[in-house]
């Protein structure tokens, strides 16, 4: 379940990248100001580990990653919604508290849940549902904002954090202990 999270985070994560561009250009300013909106979104993200660390703790130690998608949810309708320049750089900051929150929170569990032998098999599957995603979610970003306007796509991008939001909360973790040696050896003929 936290790896699904972990993958609807980052399909929600792409409106700031992709579609910064394009936002600031309905603000009436130059598309080199779209690098604020993206600088915005990393200063959450820093200003909630720096600031908020020991919320983070305690929402992971009680499985509470949700918590950060609600957040960077509600920052990507803000963001959609946003209609000034000024407005969009809140949003940014919302949602990139609420991305660390929820990103620490999750990976923090996996770990935590995870025998040593195979923290770097999971650590793989980590990366492949943070990056994987990835792929995809700026083509069907960038489409959204042809067909729409891109406030709307932007918006419609909370959607996968509220469905990583459904499956977090409604899946509950439960740590296996698989016995060690069986996942180390190699496979004899059968």
């Amino acid at each position: 379940a936290r790896l699904l999270a972990i993958a609807g985070l980052s399909l929600a994560l792409d409106p700031i990248t992709t579609l910064s561009p394009a936002l600031v250009r309905s603000y009436g300013l130059p598309s080199s100001r779209a690098p604020f909106i993206f600088a915005a979104w990393g200063a959450g993200a820093v200003l909630g580990v720096t600031l908020g660390g020991g919320l983070i703790r305690r929402l992971a130690s009680r499985e509470l990653g949700w918590a950060g998608l609600a957040v960077m949810a509600a920052g990507l309708v803000g963001l959609g919604a946003a209609r000034s320049f000024v407005v969009a750089l809140g949003t940014g900051l919302i949602s990139g508290w609420g991305y660390i929150t929820a990103t620490v929170s999750f990976t923090t569990g996996i770990h935590a849940d995870v025998p040593e032998a195979l923290r770097g098999r999971v650590s793989a599957l980590w990366t492949l549902a943070f990056l994987g995603p990835r792929a995809f979610s700026g083509a069907i970003d960038g489409a959204l904002a042809d067909r729409v306007v891109p406030h709307l796509a932007a918006a419609l991008f909370a959607l996968p954090a509220l469905a990583a939001i459904w499956i977090a909360s409604r899946v509950s973790s439960v740590p296996v202990e698989p016995d060690e040696r069986s996942l180390l050896e190699e496979p004899g003929p059968t």
